[in-house]
């Protein structure tokens, strides 16, 4: 969920599962790699298995889990209008808008908090609420949209009168050996041309979609440099991730940051004797329960920083007067 334009009379809002597109897009080139290595082999049944679980693992995942959405918000039209792929459209006055709020709900499945942000309506016309969710949609995103509806709806950021050097910054870089994984990704790519010549069509393909696929997570996912801010005198967070993909920057409500959780690890039973433990940061964000959470890095950190990063955010957030996690 991303903020597409903002003017002082329009506000658009989006969501594209670009990221979750790609890494089903790279199974179903496998499922249809499966079945085209059927068909060239004689095994019609391996074939047709493969095409039937592309057909109906396309749909569900396209058509039922990776849902588009957008939202406009007009001054000039006095206007809210909401659009999604699976064909729901809502048409309402901007005037009935009451309140923006995040909302996470418990998924008892696999006890993973579900997040959506809402926009409450007043009671004068239906519907009550407009509730913007989707697959695995981050916090971060959440958090941003939120704050990017309320400050265009004139709402101020809540400002702490402090000093200049009570700002705090923290930055957590790449992880070192998040680089062997790219040159693996790297190796599975360079043997498809070998494939090819060879004349294995189908195995060159499914090479460059898992290779591909596999990188591609890597960097979005892992490959990233995290720069915190903590901004009293603006009242925000100001999140920045950095990869060779691009750069991310999300601006957090400070109002609802509640401090940072350090978080252990399970270790290795191999490397237990190692004081190299790992562990790693949770932001906690209790405006919704449950807790709305953001974690620091993708595999955890060397125990030390971790507890370095922990103590230095609540410290910070304690003399800042904050209530502290």
């Amino acid at each position: 969920m991303k903020i597409y334009s903002s003017t002082p009379a329009r506000l658009e809002i989006y969501h594209r599962p670009v990221f979750w597109a790609v890494v089903f897009g790279c199974i179903l080139f496998g499922l249809a790699g499966w079945g085209l290595a059927g068909l060239l082999e004689g095994e019609w049944m391996a074939a047709l298995i493969a095409v039937g679980l592309g057909a109906v693992m396309g749909w569900l995942v396209f058509r039922q889990l990776l849902i588009s959405f957008s939202l406009v918000l007009d001054r000039d039209a006095d206007g809210i209008t909401y659009n999604d792929t699976k064909g729901v459209r809502i048409d309402t006055p901007l005037s009935r808008l009451t309140s923006v709020a995040c909302d996470a709900k418990l998924d008892t499945d696999n006890g993973e908090a579900q997040r959506a942000l809402v926009l409450h309506l007043d009671d004068a016309g239906e519907p009550a609420q407009i509730r913007l969710a989707a697959f695995k949609l981050r916090t971060e995103d959440v958090l941003d949209c939120e704050h990017a509806i309320n400050q265009w709806l004139g709402q101020k950021a809540v400002a702490v009168a402090v000093a200049e050097k009570q700002r705090l910054e923290i930055a957590v870089p790449v992880l070192p050996l998040a680089w062997l994984a790219i040159a693996a990704c790297a190796f599975v790519i360079l043997n498809a041309p070998v494939a090819l010549l060879s004349g294995e069509v189908v195995r060159a393909a499914l090479l460059i979609a898992i290779g591909g696929g596999a990188g591609y997570v890597w960097l979005e996912k892992v490959l990233v440099r995290l720069d915190l801010t903590f901004d009293p005198a603006a009242g925000v967070i100001s999140m920045k991730r950095s990869n060779m993909l691009g750069t991310t920057t999300w601006t957090l409500p400070l109002r609802h940051f509640d401090g940072a959780e350090l978080i252990e690890q399970a270790r290795v039973k191999m490397v237990q004797t190692s004081n190299k433990r790992s562990a790693n940061v949770d932001l906690l964000f209790r405006n919704t329960r449950p807790n709305m959470t953001i974690s620091l890095s993708p595999f955890g950190m060397r125990e030390t920083e971790a507890k370095r990063i922990t103590s230095q955010i609540n410290a910070w957030l304690q003399d800042l007067g904050e209530p502290k996690a």
